[in-house]
């Protein structure tokens, strides 16, 4: 009687969630806990955000991509070495295609932007990663815009059931796998050090680029450390 009373309670706080939400909290509390003694060199980094006063002043979305192709030459000249934008054009410029060649104009003349795709996160839910790589449709890039891109990276991650996100996955891809992306901070990151070595990915485990160790979880994605 005493064994099912005690089964009865533990089913009973496993569907109300409480051993999940103590998953996550421990997984946090090990993840922030893991720091190293020394902070490894970062570089230097510039966020750039759109606020409402912007919108106030410039207009709502969307802005003409000129307008993008200006921020880029400013950003040059304010000595950048490598510029990542965390949106994504993945259709024509509604005012005209000029503005799509003014961006692509920019960004081939700078020689150091990283664009972004993005795929919706319910289709790479649907699809086990295979390999490390989870496959979905993808919003991708005009090909004018494509064209002049230094790199591209993917802008997803993946959200628990509290809101928070813990991790991102290290490759998505198409849904026929022949295109593949790593995320845009990594691309960024990697553009930023000069490093162009092929990536070794054991799934679940460790990507290896060069002498870039990246621990991954069983799921074949990126831990966030906060």
């Amino acid at each position: 009687i005493w064994g099912l009373a005690i089964a009865a309670i533990i089913s009973l706080l496993y569907f109300t969630g409480v051993f999940n939400r103590l998953e996550k909290i421990v997984y946090d509390w090990r993840l922030t806990n893991n720091t190293l003694e020394t902070t490894p060199h970062i570089p230097k980094i510039a966020i750039i955000g759109i606020s409402d006063k912007d919108m106030e002043l410039l207009g709502r979305w969307p802005w003409p991509r000129s307008r993008y192709a200006e921020l880029l030459g400013y950003l040059k000249e304010g000595g950048a070495s490598v510029i990542a934008f965390d949106m994504f054009f993945d259709m024509p410029d509604i005012e005209g295609a000029e503005n799509d060649f003014a961006l692509s104009e920019a960004a081939d003349n700078t020689g150091m932007t990283i664009f972004s795709v993005w795929s919706p996160t319910a289709n790479l839910f649907k699809t086990r990663p295979l390999d490390g790589i989870y496959k979905g449709r993808l919003s991708e890039i005009i090909d004018i815009i494509a064209g002049s891109a230094k790199g591209v990276g993917h802008l997803n991650l993946f959200y628990d059931s509290d809101g928070v996100a813990r991790r991102v996955p290290i490759q998505i891809a198409d849904t026929q796998g022949k295109e593949r992306f790593m995320p845009l901070s990594l691309a960024a990151f990697l553009e930023q050090k000069g490093i162009d070595q092929k990536p070794e990915l054991s799934p679940g485990s460790l990507l290896k680029i060069g002498n870039l160790h990246i621990p991954l979880d069983s799921k074949s994605c990126i831990p966030i450390n906060y």
